[in-house]
């Protein structure tokens, strides 16, 4: 190929990979060169007019025009972030409140028909009784998954909302890489194999639950790109003077040279629209440059694709304290709770589910709870949205402590949607939050996690 060609098919590199060009002409061609600059080169010289000054001068202005386009690239990427970002902010305070109390009925509605067709006996007409009830059920079943792809949804771009690293600690690797191919294993497609050639690398200071989702989501776009019986996937990590690198290799049909320099970018996918927003790589592209590294695509040898995570050694991150929330048995049943939330429906199901196993108040406002408080402090959770419209979780924390201090000791607070900056710290320090939407088994199991650390002194108010 001649040079103008070579410039066309390096174009289709991303840019954060590509160096810069500078064109070699001769004689009076300049329409070859005008070709050459619109393919991509950021300077050319006639060899007639070649002198070492004249070289020395293009070379320097060709590496700095790179780094200007590199720097404009990720400026207009992080605005383009920054912008899905308020987006998702107001799809998130929209969306959540609904989306828990949908989701959280039809469970419960689903487990009353599991009920009562467990009950139907043999009387006349009971096989069209449990006809009936199976179909039904299977179309409970189906609103369950619709509703839990939201809620999924609406994680991502409560995440995307949130990027910088947030609980830092010095992280192996090599582990969060088997956790996240444990945590995939049930969605792998039928016949993938997945194999590690783990380097042993030395630990990072790290966010382990951004990088997870890092792994998780290269790893689960690997699996879904495979059509074939014989998928495979590896996983290799190896470590250099300065760098940490990951490269997640298959077998799967590759990455178009032209895409290269989309797939990181935000609602970009190849993939069925009913398989997400396409948010994944991009997010994963940010966690990984909050943490000072970069996220390449490429092909791989086993023929598919290759998507590589490279980090530096010194991340830059200062490793945190260590959690507040202790690994404790779980706590006898039947505790005292105070369900705060502004959302009446939403405080409606919370107290249905958690009726279940635990007594149970309720108040729709922060003023509300400090009235029921003044007269009945005697719980052992209380479980409180922070977004209130009277007042914010922190305040009606610090309002209850002034008059039962260990009442606000046992306060856990519950978000969906997207917080300000202050806010969203201030969170990101509790050693507990709850995160909505949610299923019912999964609120019924937290809360049990909440309340397990007082099971060794009784109820409140006891020695």
């Amino acid at each position: 190929m001649n040079g103008v060609e070579f410039l066309m098919e390096y174009a289709k590199f991303p840019q954060e990979t590509r160096g810069p060009v500078v064109f070699l002409t001769s004689g009076n061609r300049s329409n070859i060169a005008v070709q050459a600059m619109k393919a991509g080169a950021c300077d050319y010289i006639n060899k007639d007019d070649l002198s070492g000054d004249l070289l020395d001068s293009v070379i320097r202005f060709a590496i700095e025009h790179q780094t200007t386009l590199q720097l404009k690239t990720r400026l207009e990427r992080h605005e383009r972030m920054a912008f899905i970002g308020q987006m998702a902010a107001g799809v998130l305070h929209e969306v959540n409140n609904p989306t828990s109390y949908v989701m959280l009925n039809v469970q419960m509605v689903e487990e009353q028909l599991r009920g009562l067709h467990a009950t139907v006996g043999n009387a006349d007409g009971a096989w069209f009784a449990k006809a009936e009830l199976e179909e039904a059920q299977s179309r409970l079943e189906d609103a369950i998954d619709g509703a839990q792809r939201i809620a999924n949804i609406v994680g991502e771009l409560r995440d995307l909302s949130h990027l910088g690293p947030k609980r830092v600690a010095m992280i192996d690797v090599d582990d969060v890489v088997k956790n996240a191919v444990c945590m995939l294993e049930h969605r792998l497609p039928v016949g993938c194999r997945v194999v590690f050639k783990l380097g042993d690398p030395p630990e990072v200071a790290a966010d382990g639950g951004q990088l997870l989702q890092v792994f998780a989501n290269i790893i689960l776009n690997a699996a879904q790109a495979i059509h074939r019986e014989d998928g495979l996937i590896r996983i290799e990590t190896l470590a250099s003077d300065n760098q940490l690198l990951v490269h997640v290799d298959d077998n799967g049909p590759g990455i178009p040279d032209t895409l290269l320099g989309k797939i990181f970018d935000p609602f970009f996918s190849t993939k069925a629209n009913t398989k997400g927003l396409g948010l994944g790589l991009a997010l994963s592209s940010e966690h990984v440059h909050h943490h000072g590294g970069r996220l390449l695509a490429g092909q791989s040898e086993l023929g598919g694709a290759r998507i590589t995570v490279e980090l530096p050694r010194r991340t830059g991150l200062v490793p945190s304290g260590p959690s507040l929330a202790p690994e404790v048995p779980l706590r006898r049943a039947t505790s005292r709770i105070l369900l705060i939330d502004d959302e009446p429906k939403v405080l409606d199901v919370f107290r249905q589910i958690l009726e279940r196993e635990h007594d149970v108040a309720t108040a729709e406002s922060g003023q509300a709870a400090l009235r029921l408080t003044k007269t009945d402090s005697q719980f052992d959770l209380v479980l409180c949205d922070i977004a209130l419209k009277d007042m914010d979780g922190f305040t009606l924390r610090e309002r209850i402590r002034e008059s039962h201090p260990q009442l606000a000791t046992r306060m856990v607070f519950c978000t969906g949607g997207v917080l300000s900056e202050g806010m969203a710290e201030r969170l990101d320090a509790e050693p507990q939050v709850l995160y909505k939407p949610i299923l019912a088994t999964n609120l019924l199991h937290a809360v049990r996690s909440y309340l397990a650390p007082a099971a060794a002194v009784g109820k409140p108010g006891n020695p």
